[in-house]
Order: structure tokens, then C-alpha cells, then sequence
């Protein structure tokens, strides 16, 4: 795709807009705009409303927005207990979604790629009897991921160490009948991708810099600054999740002692929900039930969370200066309880 086409594309993401308004927006002129949305539309990837709007003078214009019957892609992901596969079309709706139990902390990585790959190739024949084209392929991993090669360099919470997802992934998914470019499939650390997802919705709230955390087996954020997600020199800011918080506390998978995920991570929040539950039990409600109740050793090992959470994201706002903190993963569920202490914390 020209970039002029993806310019006016990357537009109509922020919602409907006339010819004469993707003009204005992109600097291009009417004309080039037409026709440039003339090949977008004869792609499938916009088409004209039924909606109109009155300008100053003339008749009113034919709104252009991006549709999404024709092209999606595909978002898998692996985390310490769980693959998921999903489906998103251009206009941003889930078509897909599964999610399946797996020890993938204990399973070889070759094992969970493979399944991976058979989830990404069940999920791609699905948008073909849909008569959708595949355009492309993100997976997250929670984990420090190189780029542009897509390489998982370390995983503690999965065991994993210099791990070619990117590479095994695009040949395990072609065997099974997916037709799509290398550079189309894209791994990247998990809190990235969630940073990255929020950049829009947090565009129209005229908020470019924040952070992403989120809470899972791991303790992961993302950093976005003047609307562009921060990497660090070698690719791996955000590692908040092995922030000390607690020195001489529990050791962690990476190897030191007292790691904001040691106190904040799932593992510890799931003792929270009393007796032991299946990986694919909702700990999450019955914690949130419990908290809700009032259960004195849910809130005060809610509030210990919480406290460690702050500690952790003092430093960081200190550091960075984000207009806006996001949480996300289980600590989204559990806001209700955490906010009052990182609002009194981070004031």
C-alpha cells in the first residue's frame, strides 16, 4: 500500500470523515484524496456512510469510514497459563475469539508454538469461509522480545531463553495452510501491544503520554510518550514488573528478591481467592465477590498489592511524567480496590 493510501487509511481510523475533511487532515489535495479513497474502496477497505454533513456553503458531503467486511487480522497470544487466538476486522471488532487452558510454564516452547500455530491456522480458515482477507498477524508473549526479528530473548514466567517464535511460528503456520508474508507476522511483548491498543482511545482524550500496566502472571508496562510507544536503547523499557519493591522479599523467576510481581503478580493474587481453583476457574470474580464482601484478608492483601503497585509507579511517574496511567489485564478487575491507594500515593 502507497503511503499516501495509508495516510488517508490511518485518518478514517479516528473515525468518519468527508473527502474535504481527509483533504484538510492529510494536506493532500481534493482531488488526489478522491481518488485515493476510489482504490480504498475497490480494496474493501472503506466504503461511504449513509451519513452526511452540511458545511458552510454546497450541498452536503458523503462521510467515508473504514469498513471492516473484507479484511482482519489475527492476534494470538502466550501467556504462563493460557494460548488465545482471536480475530479483529479494520473496524476493530472481535469476529474471533478462544482461549484455551495450557501449563505453557512447564510445556517446551516447540510444544506451544504448535498449538499456537494450529489455533492462528484454524482462526485464518475461519476468515477464508468468511471470504475475508488475512492481512496480517500480531502475537504477544510476556516476555523481552528483539527487534525486528521477532526473537523472545528471555521469558522467566514461560522458562524460555532465545526463542525464534517469530521464525518457528511463520513456518509452522504456513505448513498448516496460512498464506501470509514473514513481515506480516509480528511477536512483540505483550504490555507493548496493550500500550500500543490504547494509543487511539487515549488520542481522543488529547492524551499522548501514559503507561499501560498489566497485571498477569507477570507484571508488565507500557510506555507510550508524545503518542509513541517507548522501547529504550535496546528495546526493552517497561520491565516494571521486576521493579524491587521489596528488598530481601521472595525471590523471583528472574533470579532477584522482592520484585513487584513477587507481591502484585497473579500467582499471589490468586491465594486471594481461597481454596485452590482450575486455570480456568474466574479467581478473578471470586476475589472481587470476596472484597466486595469485605473479607478482611482479601482487603488487606488487596491494599499490600496496592502498596506495592505505588511504590513501583512513583518511580515511574517520577521518572517519565505520564499525563495518565492505565490498568490493565487483572489489575482492571480489581481497580476498585487498588485505585484509592495509588491515587493517595501517586496524588
Amino acid at each position: 500500500m502507497s503511503s499516501n493510501l495509508a495516510t488517508v487509511l490511518g485518518c478514517l481510523t479516528n473515525g468518519p470523515a468527508s473527502r474535504a475533511e481527509l483533504a484538510r487532515n492529510t494536506g493532500l489535495t481534493k482531488a488526489t484524496v478522491s481518488s485515493l479513497v476510489g482504490e480504498l474502496v475497490a480494496l474493501g477497505l472503506v466504503r461511504d456512510t449513509p451519513d452526511s454533513v452540511r458545511g458552510p456553503t454546497g450541498r452536503p458531503a458523503t462521510l467515508v469510514s473504514v469498513s471492516g467486511d473484507h479484511t482482519a487480522a489475527i492476534g494470538l497470544e502466550v501467556n504462563v497459563d493460557y494460548l488465545a487466538a482471536g480475530a479483529v476486522d479494520l473496524e476493530g471488532r472481535l469476529t474471533h475469539d478462544r482461549l484455551v487452558p495450557a501449563d505453557c510454564g512447564r510445556a517446551s516452547p516447540t510444544s506451544t508454538i504448535g498449538r499456537l500455530a494450529s489455533m492462528g491456522a484454524a482462526v485464518s480458515r475461519a476468515l477464508s469461509t468468511e471470504q475475508r482477507r488475512l492481512v496480517g498477524v500480531v502475537v504477544a508473549v510476556p516476555g523481552l522480545v528483539s527487534q525486528p526479528d521477532g526473537r523472545v530473548l528471555t521469558a522467566p514466567n514461560l522458562g524460555w531463553s532465545e526463542v525464534a517464535l517469530h521464525d518457528q511460528l511463520t513456518d509452522l503456520m504456513a505448513r498448516r495452510g496460512v498464506e501470509i508474508d514473514a513481515d506480516r507476522i509480528w511477536v512483540d511483548n505483550e504490555a507493548n501491544l496493550a500500550a500500543l491498543a490504547h494509543v487511539r482511545a487515549m488520542r481522543q482524550q488529547s492524551i499522548r503520554s501514559f503507561l499501560v500496566v498489566s497485571g498477569g502472571v507477570g507484571v508488565g508496562a507500557g510506555v507510550v510518550s508524545d503518542g509513541k510507544l517507548f522501547r529504550g536503547s535496546h528495546g526493552f523499557g517497561g520491565e516494571l514488573g521486576h521493579f524491587v519493591v521489596e528488598p530481601g522479599g521472595r525471590r523471583c523467576r528472574c533470579g532477584n528478591h522482592g520484585c513487584l510481581e513477587t507481591i502484585a503478580g497473579e500467582t499471589s493474587l490468586r491465594r486471594l481467592a481461597g481454596p485452590r481453583r482450575r486455570v480456568d476457574a474466574p479467581w478473578l470474580d471470586a476475589v472481587a465477590h470476596r472484597a466486595r464482601s469485605g473479607d478482611g484478608r482479601v482487603l488487606s492483601g488487596l491494599g499490600r498489592v496496592g502498596q506495592a503497585l505505588a511504590v513501583a509507579l512513583s518511580a515511574a511517574v517520577n521518572l517519565l511524567d505520564p499525563e495518565a496511567i492505565v490498568l490493565g489485564g487483572c489489575f482492571a478487575a480489581l481497580a476498585p480496590w487498588l485505585e484509592p491507594t495509588l491515587r493517595d500515593s501517586l496524588g
